[in-house]
């Protein structure tokens, strides 16, 4: 175990102390290795007499899976681990937290949306609410608030940003860097390259097939890579399909297991239709970290698309709003925030096209900027 002052600290810790403060379950789900453990150590330090097992260890698991009632059973706050490698320990902790309702009964990490699971007989619907860890945020890195789409939605054109002293290169290195913690604290860029190799390949090789048998694994490990150089353009099955040479239905059913285990995560696409909304072709970002390091920095084009990226990766961590894409007609898709029923922000169109921006695509950008639904739209440049 990491000592304390080691730990980077975690924004969304303040979310599972309040939830667990008036919700008897309450779920940590995010990707392996985003600290999701670490994180409900850090929580149970603020709740005296709880406790925490881990169900990847093979005794552990054993007794959750001989006995759900008797495992499940604490007078103060049990943390269970990895809770989808037992999924009848749902129904054992239903049957506690209706016996004894008092909040802050249960705090539950999976690795796995467990929405998606099948083997999972009870979500708890009424007595649990789910927080989502995601990869560490530049604030969290920097030991820092975020608040810049807060800013946003609160200032809109209003805002006015102070000068950084990052760079062009700042930004791509802390693009290719990413927010898995083990990443982070390698300074190595050869090291930090192996971290991801192996993290890519256990995830095939071991968390995917957890959950399903996989005909092709060396056909979703090239998925992956192709999602990564695609990141927040719009995952079309029949046009990556055709590049992979593999059945669109292949591609549809890997790219849901990428979903399901946090490595990607699809943006809705949003339009006043409703109907339009609900039927149109999301982009899916790879989270934590997009590209290969060696391939952008050689590739012009792809260090613009690999900080240009990171906006439409960070959209889903704001709190109090929704994240989207608006498709302009004949145009590429703009990240866009927007609580419910009010305007919209389109918060960050170009992050940093690491490349000259020619004058007839910012004329373009300016022009879709009408609608009244529309408050502000926001270009985010890097200094040379």
């Amino acid at each position: 175990m990491q000592p304390a002052a080691s730990l980077i600290p975690r924004h969304a810790q303040t979310a599972v102390t309040a939830a667990l403060s008036d919700t008897r379950v309450v779920v940590i789900n995010g990707a392996r290795q985003t600290g999701k453990s670490t994180l409900a150590r850090l929580v149970m330090a603020d709740f005296p007499g709880s406790e925490l097992r881990f169900l990847d260890e093979a005794p552990v698991r054993a007794a959750a899976l001989a006995d759900p009632a008797l495992f499940v059973r604490h007078s103060g706050l049990l943390v269970i681990d990895e809770v989808q490698r037992a999924p009848d320990l749902f129904l054992a902790i239903k049957h506690e937290v209706d016996t004894d309702p008092r909040p802050g009964r249960f705090l539950l990490t999976g690795s796995a949306r467990l929405t998606g699971l099948r083997d999972i007989p009870d979500l708890l619907p009424g007595r649990s609410e789910t927080i989502e860890l995601y990869p560490l945020s530049q604030g969290e890195i920097d030991r820092r608030p975020d608040g810049f789409v807060a800013a946003v939605l609160r200032h809109g054109v209003a805002l006015r940003v102070p000068a950084s002293d990052l760079r062009r290169d700042d930004y791509l290195e802390r693009a290719l860097r990413g927010g898995y913690p083990e990443a982070v604290r390698r300074t190595d860029t050869g090291r930090r390259a192996r971290f991801f190799e192996s993290y890519i390949s256990d995830l095939v090789n071991r968390d995917v097939r957890q959950l399903t048998d996989i005909e092709r694994p060396a056909d979703m490990r090239r998925l992956v890579n192709l999602v990564a150089a695609s990141t927040g353009s719009l995952a079309v099955p029949a046009s990556m399909a055709s590049r992979l040479q593999v059945p669109a239905s292949t591609v549809k059913r890997y790219l849901d297991l990428l979903d399901l285990l946090f490595v990607t995560r699809r943006i809705p696409a949003w339009s006043s239709n409703l109907a339009t909304r609900a039927v149109a072709t999301p982009p899916r970002p790879l989270r934590g970290r997009c590209g290969a390091r060696g391939t952008v920095r050689r590739n012009h084009r792809l260090r613009g698309q690999s900080c240009g990226n990171r906006p439409v990766r960070r959209l889903p961590r704001h709190p109090t709003t929704r994240p989207a894409t608006r498709r302009p007609a004949n145009r590429r898709n703009r990240p866009i925030r927007r609580r419910p029923g009010a305007p919209f922000r389109r918060t960050a169109p170009r992050l940093a096209n690491l490349s000259p921006v020619d004058a007839p695509s910012r004329r373009s950008w300016r022009a879709n900027l009408s609608g009244r639904r529309q408050v502000c739209g926001l270009s985010l440049s890097p200094p040379v």
